[in-house]
C-alpha cells in the first residue's frame, strides 16, 4: 500500500501572487495545454492547498483557478466546462455551476485519487466563499504539518486522505498514525476523511475519535445554512465549517 505522510521537505519558494496571476494569464487554451503545463500546475495547486492545510486555512482564489484549468485540460470529450472554463479565467462562478460540471468529472473513471482530493478543496473553497464561516477555533499551540497518504476505503475505491500532524514529528511516530486513520476511515467514511481536513486538526491527538463524533454534525448544505440563519442555533453553535467531499457537504459544529 502506498504511503506518503509528508510533501517533499525540499519544496521549491513559492511563487507570489502576482507571479501566479501573470502565469494563469499566460497559459494556453486547457484543451490545448501540454501535459507538462498541466503537471506543473498540479504540483503547484497541490503544494498550495498542503501549504493552506498546515495553516489551517482555505486555498487561495488563484488556486482555485489552477484546479480549474486543471479539471478542463483532462476532462474527457464532450464534458461540460463552461463555468469551470470562466472561472479558470476570472474567479468567476458560484458553488452550484461549478458544481454541476465538476461533480461528474470527479465521479469518471480517469479522475485519480489526488484530483478528487483537488476537487474537494475546490468545492470547500467556493462554499465558503459564498457562506463565509464565523468560526473562532484557533489552531493548537503548535505547527502543523500537511501529509497525505492512499488507502482502500473499505469499499474497494482508492482514495486520498489528507492531514495533519505536528510539524517535526518523527517519521515512525508518523508511520504508527496512519493504520490508526485508516481503521478510522473503514469504519466512519468519508465524514472521517472530511474531518480530518479540518482547520486545526491533529491527527496523531489522543481522543481523536471521540472529537470526530463530538463535532460532525451535519451531511447537507440548507441544514447548514439553516443553522447559520436561525438565532436559537446559531447560539448554540459557536462556531461552523464544511469540508466537501465527492459534491457532499459535511458540517461540523465546534
Amino acid at each position: 500500500m502506498e504511503h506518503q505522510a509528508f510533501p517533499n521537505p525540499e519544496a521549491r519558494k513559492p511563487a507570489t501572487e502576482k507571479e501566479r496571476e501573470q502565469l494563469l494569464r499566460s497559459l494556453p487554451d486547457p484543451e490545448l495545454a501540454a501535459g507538462v503545463i498541466t503537471m506543473a500546475l498540479s504540483d503547484d495547486a497541490r503544494e498550495s492547498y498542503f501549504n493552506a492545510l498546515s495553516e489551517s486555512r482555505d486555498i487561495d482564489p488563484l488556486t482555485a483557478r489552477l484546479i480549474a484549468y486543471n479539471v478542463i485540460a483532462h476532462a474527457p470529450e464532450g464534458a461540460e466546462t463552461d463555468a469551470l472554463r470562466a472561472h479558470s479565467c476570472t474567479g468567476e462562478g458560484s458553488h452550484a455551476e461549478l458544481r454541476a460540471e465538476y461533480l461528474p468529472l470527479y465521479q469518471h473513471p480517469i479522475m485519480p485519487a489526488e484530483g478528487r482530493l483537488l476537487l474537494d478543496a475546490l468545492g470547500t473553497h467556493l462554499f465558503h466563499h459564498e457562506h463565509p464561516t464565523s468560526t473562532t477555533v484557533g489552531t493548537p499551540g503548535y505547527a502543523l504539518d500537511g501529509g497525505l497518504f492512499y488507502t482502500d476505503n473499505g469499499e474497494g475505491e482508492r482514495v486520498a486522505v489528507a492531514f495533519q500532524l505536528p510539524m517535526g514529528l518523527a517519521l515512525d511516530e508518523a508511520g504508527r498514525v496512519i493504520p490508526y486513520l485508516e481503521r478510522a476511515i473503514r469504519r466512519y467514511g468519508d465524514p472521517f476523511r472530511a474531518f480530518l481536513r479540518l482547520p486545526g486538526v491533529d491527527a496523531a491527538s489522543l481522543g481523536l475519535v471521540n472529537y470526530y463524533l463530538g463535532v460532525h454534525a451535519l451531511e447537507d448544505e440548507a441544514d447548514a445554512l439553516l443553522a447559520q440563519g436561525d438565532p436559537e442555533r446559531r447560539g448554540a453553535i459557536q462556531a461552523w465549517e464544511a469540508v466537501e467531499i465527492g459534491g457532499q457537504l459535511h458540517v461540523f459544529t465546534r
